[in-house]
């Protein structure tokens, strides 16, 4: 892993990082992380994601991170969601 600092991506990007984990032969929620952050307004959480090749950590959602694992998990299926219908939009477009 990078020992620099996470790059911001967008929630479509990190879904695309998921999937090519998945080509992998890896189950895309093993490939998400989260880090618990702690600040003078409480505990947060904020999804993360290593690139398959460089290992570089991206981080994903709301910039203010999410106060609960529920709300960081809805963010990481809603990634791989859009990521998975950007795929299907793109192979229908193929099929042309």
């Amino acid at each position: 892993m990078s020992d620099s600092k996470p790059v911001r991506i967008t929630e479509l990007e990190f879904g695309q990082k998921m999937l090519e984990w998945e080509s992998k032969r890896i189950y895309p929620l093993e490939s998400v992380a989260s880090v618990k952050f702690e600040d003078k307004q409480g505990i947060f959480y904020v999804p993360t994601i290593n690139d398959y090749v460089t290992h570089e950590l991206y981080i994903t959602g709301n910039p203010d991170g999410y106060e609960s694992r529920e709300q960081l998990l809805r963010c990481v299926g809603r990634c791989w969601d859009l990521a998975e219908a950007d795929l299907a939009k793109r192979v229908a477009k193929l099929s042309k």
